[in-house]
């Protein structure tokens, strides 16, 4: 039993096996609320388990304060919260792992039991690789919906080098999201075939601000930031920019993305963003700035954005700055942004805007500034398939 708060300091490197997990510890008098703080004092947790090394397991009130935590593995996390693990922070530390799971990551917040695994708190840390090898995804969180992992907090992070996902918030499960302040990246080009900064959905009141996402090198398609199962979620003064691909490329990059979701109420309001793809080299791509593609149902904003899009183009592909998508039977609306699309080059038109659904559902586009080069000059806004 603990009776009062409780301090542990680790005073030196430790091989760390992965087999005991950190449970609820019992109170005295019970229900006292008294907290764990774990200090890493400048040592190294490292081990090697494919089922994750550090697991706070149903365990509340834990803060891992300066820790350096390191999974060689390429079959499991570093730090997993599970069970209803709630109230718990990792703050100033170092994260590594290693972990090729598309459904887990360096810091996997898994399913709750009863109440979910709620307000945890991931702030002013780096999140990367570990010597094992690359991660799939950094920070990945999916609950379960009769218990939903409620209000966890992404703060102020450097999240970089993954090969598939940056942060991953699944469709089923979460709600009351905060992301916000982190930078996502890179640290040397990379020819992944698919990269991605953010994939988010969340059910309750969400927010994505102030994050910058850049240097998403890749050979294959790169995207910023990808919206999709997204329930009254406001993206706002986020900075996307410095994706690169290699000379020839033919693959697709997008700096925000919102794919929406059939049959629910998913609702995006995109604000004050600034976005800037122009590839290094002579490229084949499609390009797309900002682009809805939601279902009927969805609901899209795009307000005070700022969209260049640039390089030279080779073949017959279109690119567009800002882009209501194919078939879309959502309800749109931009207004006052600046959507420029500066690129040159090959047989395609390069739109400032468009809307390639015709006009389905509700569209409404006004007080925006667009620029265009377009194949022919002219030709710089798109509607339908004209």
């Amino acid at each position: 039993s603990v009776s009062g708060n409780l301090t542990v300091n680790l005073n030196g490197n430790v091989t760390e096996t992965g087999v005991v997990s950190l449970n609820q510890f019992n109170e005295n008098p019970a229900g006292s609320n008294f907290s764990m703080q774990i200090n890493g004092n400048g040592f190294t947790q490292t081990g090697n388990n494919s089922g994750g090394l550090i697991h706070l397991n149903g365990a509340d009130r834990v803060t891992f304060n300066g820790v350096n935590v390191s999974n060689t593995s390429t079959g499991g996390a570093a730090i997993r919260f599970i069970n209803d693990a709630s109230n718990n922070v990792i703050t100033n530390s170092t994260v590594a792992g290693a972990s090729g799971n598309n459904t887990s990551g360096v810091i996997t917040i898994g399913a709750g039991t009863t109440t979910g695994n709620d307000n945890n708190v991931i702030q002013n840390s780096v999140i990367r690789d570990s010597s094992g090898g690359m991660p799939n995804i950094l920070i990945y969180q999916q609950g379960t919906a009769s218990a939903l992992n409620s209000g966890t907090q992404v703060l102020n992070n450097q999240l970089l080098n993954f090969s598939l996902e940056g942060i991953h918030f699944d469709s089923t499960g979460n709600e009351n999201t905060t992301i916000n302040g982190n930078t996502l990246y890179q640290s040397a080009q990379r020819f992944f075939s698919n990269l991605t900064g953010i994939s988010f959905a969340s059910q309750g009141t969400n927010t994505i601000s102030l994050n910058t996402i850049r240097d998403l090198d890749t050979g294959g398609s790169a995207t910023g930031m990808v919206l999709q199962d997204a329930r009254t979620t406001t993206v706002s003064q986020n900075r996307i920019y410095g994706f690169s691909s290699a000379s020839g490329g033919s693959s697709t990059m997008t700096g925000i993305y919102f794919s929406g979701s059939s049959g629910v109420p998913a609702s995006v309001t995109i604000i004050n963003n600034m976005v800037t793809i122009i590839p290094d080299f002579t490229t084949n791509q499609q390009i797309y700035g900002i682009r809805d593609a939601g279902f009927s149902g969805n609901t899209f904003n795009a307000y005070y954005n700022s969209v260049l899009i640039g390089g030279t183009a080779s073949g017959t592909q279109p690119t567009w700055a800002l882009m209501r998508s194919f078939s879309s039977q959502s309800t749109h609306n931009s207004r006052n942004n600046i959507a420029f699309n500066n690129r040159a080059g090959g047989t395609g038109n390069h739109f400032a805007g468009g809307d390639q659904s015709a006009n389905a559902g509700t569209f409404v586009s006004n007080y925006n500034l667009f620029v265009g080069t377009g194949a022919t000059a002219a030709n710089f806004m798109d509607y339908g398939t004209s």
